[in-house]
């Protein structure tokens, strides 16, 4: 084996390795974002029915905010998903009342106490917009 086909073969295992690197870090962030929506779907889901995009997307936040906390929630990039969900469910909201009942279906001891935490901070929103009227 020369010189070159040494190169050749480091670069080609090289290249491989990064493929493979990048496709294992999709899927982990596949992975969480499929975890994190089963927490959080079935908390949503259990605030509803919603009657517009901007109720499914405050219930949303809600739920998020219960699941994970405030600063966790604001790392994941929440309010920008919140901001999606808005016009998704606006866009399209019979798929989101399909959505609801799955998520309600997979719900479990857990989501109740979630619920209970995001009821609270909807509470505290209402506070704070009726007292700054």
């Amino acid at each position: 084996m020369n010189n070159t086909a040494i190169y050749i073969f480091i670069a080609l295992a090289i290249a491989v390795s990064f493929l493979a690197f990048i496709r294992w870090r999709k899927e982990q962030s596949l992975n969480q974002a499929a975890s994190s929506a089963r927490k959080v779907f079935p908390v949503w889901a259990a605030q509803g029915p919603f009657l517009s995009g901007e109720e499914s997307a405050a219930a949303m936040r809600y739920a998020y905010l219960a699941v994970y906390g405030p600063e966790e929630a604001e790392d994941n990039g929440m309010n920008e998903a919140i901001t999606n969900h808005a016009i998704a469910y606006d866009n399209n909201p019979s798929d989101w009342i399909k959505n609801r009942w799955l998520a309600l279906e997979s719900s479990n001891s857990a989501t109740d106490e979630y619920v209970v935490i995001a009821k609270g901070f909807a509470a505290i929103d209402s506070l704070f917009s009726t007292g700054s009227d």
